[in-house]
């Protein structure tokens, strides 16, 4: 009877349950879009601010913005500078920001384009300011920061690569000559003599330490013995003492350090010294040259060998007179008349 009721009044009852999903359809679609805008901000009251970039390279307008890696809101307007005007920076980007932050932005704040991972989508990062600072005003402008680019990651990565296969090649070469025994790091390796060696060597080392440790000799006194250490600092005190008195000017070592009229008189006596060399070679050098008795010893072999004669007969007669002084004692004569 009910439903003949409602076919009479003109409304169906399939006709009705469409109507009321159409209803439940249309809340849920409201809430979700209230849920999305409230998720972005959507409804925030909101203000502008701009920057400057050289370069805006995949970023979109409705990119999110974000502070400190929170979404604040998004990038309204993209737009070339005069080239007149734009310097470095080529690009304006104008972007909304929610009021509730405003005051986490201030003059010293920096905008930086940023990447969502690795190949995600860009967006903008707003560093927050300090309190030392003034809140930035809508239509303000924020400093930007260069955003590293993929490309230039790229680069980077393959000359990384390329380096990094260069040091495997040569640590492939340098493993190849060590399992072949070559050099010093290959006998080491491949060597059991050497291997030998070494552990009597480290032996011998250790009975040696163990013999300096137990102050035996030179070096275990050095190391037990605190009055080597003592006299060694007295030494060192009386060297600096020393060395300070030389620094003052005291004593001879000082004065020829800091008295320039000793040096004067020594650069004198130099002086007069060079002259008399130079004297003495001018007179030799006329004695070689000028003719005469001493140029004829230098140059005449005869002159030589009669001299060494005279030299010879010379000993002779001293030889005589010492073995028979009487045969030429003088013979005296006296007359009496």
């Amino acid at each position: 009877m009910a439903r003949r009721a409602i076919r009479r009044g003109g409304l169906d009852w399939s006709q009705a349950r469409v109507g009321a999903f159409l209803i439940v359809a249309l809340l849920l679609l409201a809430y979700g879009i209230y849920r999305v805008g409230d998720l972005f901000n959507v409804f925030a009251d909101r203000y502008e601010l701009v920057t400057l970039v050289p370069s805006a390279a995949g970023l979109l307008e409705g990119s999110a913005v974000t502070l400190a890696g929170q979404r604040v809101g998004q990038v309204d307007e993209i737009e070339f500078l005069p080239v007149t005007d734009g310097g470095p920076n080529h690009l304006s980007i104008r972007f909304s920001v929610d009021e509730k932050v405003r005051e986490h932005i201030r003059a010293d704040s920096w905008a930086r384009i940023r990447t969502q991972g690795l190949l995600g989508d860009k967006y903008i990062d707003i560093t927050p300011g300090t309190a030392a600072y003034a809140v930035l005003s809508p239509g303000d402008t924020i400093p930007s920061l260069a955003s590293v680019e993929l490309e230039d990651l790229l680069v980077i990565a393959t000359e990384t690569l390329d380096t990094l296969q260069l040091l495997i090649s040569d640590m492939r070469q340098i493993s190849t000559a060590l399992v072949r025994g070559e050099g010093t790091l290959g006998h080491l390796l491949t060597d059991a003599t050497l291997y030998e060696r070494m552990v009597a060597g480290t032996t011998e080392l250790r009975e040696l330490l163990a013999q300096i440790n137990d102050g035996d000799g030179t070096l275990g006194r050095i190391i037990r013995d605190p009055a080597l250490y003592e006299e060694l600092t007295g030494a060192i005190a009386r060297v600096d003492s020393v060395a300070l008195l030389i620094l003052e000017g005291e004593g001879t070592v000082g004065r020829l350090l800091k008295d320039d009229e000793l040096y004067q008189r020594l650069l004198a006596v130099v002086g007069r010294a060079d002259t008399a060399i130079g004297k003495l070679g001018g007179a030799l050098d006329g004695l070689a040259n000028g003719g005469g008795t001493f140029q004829r010893m230098l140059t005449d072999p005869s002159l030589y060998d009669q001299l060494l004669k005279a030299i010879v007969d010379l000993q002779i007669l001293i030889e005589e007179i010492r073995n028979n002084p009487r045969r030429f004692r003088p013979e005296v004569r006296i007359d009496i008349f």
